[in-house]
């Protein structure tokens, strides 16, 4: 009995697939040779964010631009810079790129174990993950972005376990596009796939005559409309609903 419960210690300590993938990615980025500050935007961000921390106003013109008078700027990342500064405060480039890293290794990580969860066999869910990885690693960089990868990752969790009835975590959305909308102009992406969500349902309705979808329809009408309240939330209002289509 003592030698079973050991095996079974030993067991639940050994790492799952999904850990050691997020172990390899997270040591790919850091020592495979990428560049997560490859990207001259890292410094004016951080340079953004210190200035909102100092002042604790958010910039709205480019506070870096020698033009007389300095042109107008939309700062529709400044919690992004805000979070970059800090951690530049306090562990320098080095910390960034492992906060960086870690972020990205995480998005796959939860790739993997929603795909397994799903039902997908772990060869299928690691080939999957493996080709999002691969995929993307052109915009692995100590950017905004990376923030986008993963709370788009996680919208589409919640609505996929919605619609396949495993989990009902909408009133999550909201909560998500609050921070969405002031870490990254990415934003714009989760209003895209509810109305793919919401589209899919009403194509069904009126193709396949499933009344059943209905309510459904109605509940993610409504989340749409409340996150489009909570996107309000932001130092721009309903200008920053407008500015990823006026880039």
């Amino acid at each position: 009995m003592t030698d079973n419960n050991n095996s079974s210690t030993v067991y639940r300590l050994m790492p799952s697939i999904p850990d050691m993938l997020f172990i390899l990615i997270f040591f790919i980025i850091l020592f495979g040779g990428l560049n997560l500050l490859g990207d001259a935007d890292t410094g004016y961000h951080i340079r953004a964010g210190e200035y909102i921390i100092d002042n604790l106003k958010i910039p709205k013109h480019d506070i870096f631009s020698f033009i007389s008078p300095p042109i107008n700027w939309t700062a529709h990342e400044w919690l992004s810079e805000v979070i970059f500064a800090l951690i530049h405060r306090l562990s320098g480039l080095t910390g960034l790129v492992i906060f960086s890293a870690f972020l990205t290794a995480l998005t796959y990580y939860i790739l993997m174990r929603h795909l397994l969860s799903s039902g997908a066999g772990i060869i299928v869910s690691a080939v999957i993950t493996t080709l999002a990885a691969a995929t993307a690693s052109i915009h692995w960089l100590a950017r905004p972005h990376i923030f986008s990868m993963l709370l788009m990752l996680i919208w589409y969790i919640v609505l996929d376990d919605y619609q396949s009835k495993k989990k009902n975590r909408l009133y999550l959305l909201p909560l998500i596009m609050l921070l969405w909308v002031n870490l990254h102009g990415g934003f714009i992406a989760g209003f895209l796939l509810l109305a793919i969500f919401i589209s899919g349902y009403i194509l069904s309705i009126v193709f396949s005559g499933k009344t059943e979808l209905i309510r459904a329809t109605k509940n993610l009408s409504i989340i749409f409309i409340i996150c489009g309240a909570s996107a309000l939330i932001n130092p721009y209002g309903y200008e920053i609903l407008i500015f990823p289509f006026s880039l």
